[in-house]
Order: structure tokens, then C-alpha cells, then sequence
């Protein structure tokens, strides 16, 4: 059959998320796994993780500010269970309390893959590798290691004078000889149902925490001279956690620099790939250049040939094959058809579409605004709630009014429009094909195809007025 997460889809297999701690070491009222990470949420990506490795729905222990929690990860996916940890006192407690759960809604003896919901940059395929040492050794218990240069507050790993893992020591509870070993516990465990039931009917709490360690496993199943496999992770980066904002960044910078790898080698070109920040939701073609400094992110894809300028902001956007976002530009939910251009220091807005070879220049903003093949608003020029015709020129400074203070009108310009610089459009409004709009002009009237509308005060020249000004200035 064919294989999930490296393992056999016969296999029953149910991964088991710890996610119910208060986090406290974040100093945030927000619960860190709902903090983003590279754009998603931390709890969104443990599902990811959970769901690889998982032939069952996987299974969250919540607790800390369980329904929003709850309510991310229902809106993410509905394939998963969840059971409550009312009271934290320790991960050992946090596994018990899942096993009640499977002990009322799951008869078989499954493989539980269980790990915490703040370590996230672990790869998958670490895991499928886990399983295989798992069952080719046919241990009781398998779990992940690392060697770091800074353990930190991480549990140590000991081990027997032949080499064999024996004892996990949480930081808090290590002899100042043990917090100087460099093998630490990354927190991923892989045992049959069965046999956790057995180490939870014999843990007992912390003397000095008066908390129930799962690392405990390690010294039960030990003391009963049963197979204990370690996997040691070759890349560190993969062994981190995220228990503080500084953590969180580190952690976001992990991931980053993957996704960054992985879109270059796929054929995207970045000027300065350490500048830029890319939620890994975006999708980029091969053959897109994409200049420093800039942020993309959410449901944003951009089609081969496409040229990113410096310090642009794109968000949930679609940029077709060919278009240029010039540098400092910046786009929410908007669409850009083939060759179209956007910028320098350009703003588009929800729903702002721009077809094929349409333009868009510096200092304008558009909001909610469809300008058809070949249009162009090229300078100084807000234009909201609008329709712009094909090959349609808007001057300089013009403004769609767009808003009475009560509702929102749209306006309406027909092919071949040519509309003078510093205009004011009055919406509701339509202008007609190739109609002409005189510059300075403020039009409230819809205008007739190929009409020529001028709205403005007569020019007066007074001879030797400027003189006369001048000389009463000066006896002030």
C-alpha cells in the first residue's frame, strides 16, 4: 500500500500533541501557540507535523486558552481529536489524560508518536526515520536527540557506560555535572499504546516538582533491561523549541531560510536572499526576480517572468507572467493580468484588478478598482470604487469622489477616455468611450461618448495687475 510520513498505511499509528502549557516564559496574553510562524500558527503547524506521521486523526491535549486553540485548529482542519488537561502538572499528566481519552474511543493498540506542540522545525522525514529504527530494532521505546554547543534549559540525555540511553534529567531537577552534557532530549517518542500504559500505572510525581515527567519512560524501561533506541538529529536546527519571542524568531529564521532555499532552487531568483521575508503560502514560478528587502505573504502567487522591485509588500495577490511591481509598492488582495506594471510607491487595495499591459504609476492608490487592458494611472491620483476602460489615460492628481459620507458610488470610464490632470470625479458617474475630460475640471454629470467636459472658472488676465499687487505689498 502506499506509504504516509515513510511508514505503512497497515500500520495503525496516532501522534499525540502536548499543547496544553500556559507559556508563561512568552509574557504574552495571546497563548504562544496561536503566535504566528512564517505566517501560520504554531499550533497549525504541529497539526502538519502530527498529520505526516498519523494513519489516525491526531490528538492534541489542550488546556492554556483551550477554545481559541480549539478554534484555530477547526478552522485549519476538522480531522482531529482533542482532549482538556484542566490542571497543568507535567507532561507525564498530559499523556495520562490522552490516554483516557483513547481508552473510551480507541480499542487498538497503536503506535503513539508523541511530541509538543512548540517544536516545529523537525522534518518529517526525521520522523519516518524514527519509525524505521523503531521497527527494525523492535524497541520498546525510540525517541529524538541532538548535541548542541548551548543545551540550555533542555533535559539531558543519560547514557550507560556502553553508550545505551538510560535517564532523561529535566533541567530544573540536573546536578551541575549533567547540565554540562551536550546530548539533549528533543521531545519526540514513539511507543506502542500498550507499553505507555504500563509506565503511566507506575509514575509517580516529581519530589521537588510535584509534576509528572514522561521523560520518565526512559528510566522505567530502562530499569526493566528493555530496548531503548535514541535518534541522534545530525542538524540541530531541527532540535529547537520555542518557549520565548527570542526562541520564536530563531525558529521563524529556521524555516525561513528552508523555504528561501527551496524557492531558489526551483528557479526563483532573489538580489538579496537574506533580506526577505516569504510566508512559505506564497507560490513563486521559476524564472520570477524578486529584489531585496521585500515581505510576501499569504495566499500571493506569482507566475513566471513576474519582477519584484526592492521593499515591496504583497499580500494574498496574483501577479501574472510578465507583470513588474516596481520598488516600495504595495498590494493587498489584488490581481495583476500579464505585462501589467505597478509603481515605484504604488498602493493597491482590496479587490484592484489591473489586465493585460495596464499601468499604474508613483504615489497612486487604487481601492477596489478595475483598470481594463492598456489603462494607465500614472501619477499622484486616488482611485477607489472605479471602472476604467481599455487603453483609458488618467492624469496626474485626478480623484474618483467616491465617498458621501454615507455610501460608497462607482464610476464608470469607457474605452479611450482621456482625463486632464487634477480632476475631480463626483461618483455616481459614467463617461462614455473616448470622451475627454479638461484638465482641472470637477465633474458631477456623467458625460456623453465623445464629449469634451470642462468644468472650471473662466481664467481672468488683469495687465499690470502683478505690479499693482507687488507695490501694495510693500506698504504693508
Amino acid at each position: 500500500m502506499e506509504e504516509k510520513g515513510g511508514m505503512s498505511a497497515e500500520r495503525k499509528c496516532r501522534a499525540i500533541v502536548m499543547a496544553a502549557g500556559a507559556s508563561t516564559r512568552m509574557k504574552s496574553e495571546r497563548s504562544k501557540l496561536l503566535q504566528p510562524v512564517l505566517g501560520r500558527s504554531m499550533i497549525r503547524r504541529a497539526y502538519d507535523l502530527a498529520a505526516s506521521i498519523s494513519t489516525e486523526k491526531p490528538l492534541f491535549v489542550l488546556g492554556h486558552q483551550i477554545e481559541p486553540v480549539k478554534r484555530d485548529l477547526e478552522e485549519y482542519s476538522a480531522d482531529f481529536e482533542f482532549c482538556e488537561q484542566r490542571e497543568a502538572r507535567g507532561t507525564g499528566d498530559a499523556v495520562r489524560v490522552a490516554m483516557k481519552w483513547l481508552e473510551k474511543n480507541s480499542s487498538q493498540d497503536e503506535q503513539l508518536f508523541i511530541f509538543g506542540g512548540d517544536t516545529i522545525t523537525i522534518k518529517p522525514e526525521r520522523l519516518a526515520e524514527l519509525q524505521q529504527l523503531h521497527d527494525k530494532s523492535k524497541s520498546v521505546l525510540s525517541f529524538i536527540t541532538a548535541e548542541l554547543s548551548d543545551p540550555r534549559h533542555y533535559g539531558r540525555v543519560l547514557r550507560s557506560e556502553a553508550g545505551v540511553p538510560v535517564k532523561i534529567v529535566e533541567y530544573k531537577d540536573a546536578s551541575p555535572e549533567e547540565k554540562r552534557i551536550p546530548e539533549i532530549n528533543v521531545g519526540f517518542y514513539l511507543v506502542a499504546k500498550s507499553n505507555l500504559i504500563r509506565f503511566l500505572d507506575n509514575l509517580k510525581a516529581s519530589e521537588k516538582t510535584e509534576e509528572f515527567y514522561l521523560t520518565d519512560m526512559l528510566e522505567f524501561f530502562s530499569s526493566k533491561a528493555q530496548l531503548i533506541q535514541a535518534h541522534c538529529l545530525a542538524d540541530v536546527t531541527e532540535a529547537l523549541g520555542i518557549n520565548s519571542f527570542w526562541e520564536l524568531a530563531q525558529v521563524e529564521e529556521v524555516l525561513l531560510s528552508r523555504w528561501l532555499k527551496t524557492l531558489s532552487e526551483s528557479g526563483v531568483r532573489f538580489l538579496k536572499p537574506d533580506s526577505q521575508y516569504i510566508e512559505d503560502s506564497v507560490r513563486i514560478e521559476a524564472g520570477v526576480e524578486i529584489g531585496p528587502s521585500c515581505l510576501l505573504r499569504g495566499d500571493t502567487k506569482i507566475a513566471s517572468g513576474a519582477r519584484i522591485g526592492s521593499n515591496c509588500v504583497i499580500d494574498s495577490s496574483s501577479i501574472a507572467k510578465g507583470a513588474q511591481v516596481l520598488d516600495f509598492s504595495h498590494l493587498e488582495k489584488a490581481r495583476l493580468g500579464p505585462d501589467s506594471r505597478v509603481g515605484p510607491y504604488a498602493r493597491l487595495r482590496p479587490d484592484s484588478v489591473l489586465e493585460g499591459s495596464a499601468r499604474v504609476g508613483n504615489f497612486v492608490e487604487l481601492k477596489n478598482t478595475r483598470l481594463e487592458a492598456g489603462a494607465k494611472v500614472n501619477h499622484l491620483s486616488y482611485v477607489g470604487d472605479a471602472e476604467i476602460g481599455e487603453n483609458t489615460n488618467v492624469g496626474a492628481g485626478t480623484i474618483t469622489c467616491n465617498y458621501d459620507g454615507f455610501k460608497k458610488s462607482k464610476t464608470l470610464l469607457g474605452k479611450n477616455v482621456f482625463v486632464g490632470s487634477n480632476s475631480s470625479l463626483v461618483a455616481p458617474l459614467k463617461v462614455g468611450d473616448s470622451a475627454i475630460i479638461g484638465a482641472g475640471s470637477v465633474i458631477s454629470k456623467d458625460v456623453e461618448s465623445g464629449a469634451l467636459a470642462v468644468e472650471r472658472s473662466e481664467q481672468v488676465n488683469r495687465l499690470g495687475g502683478a505690479d499693482s499687487f507687488r507695490n501694495r505689498r510693500k506698504e504693508v
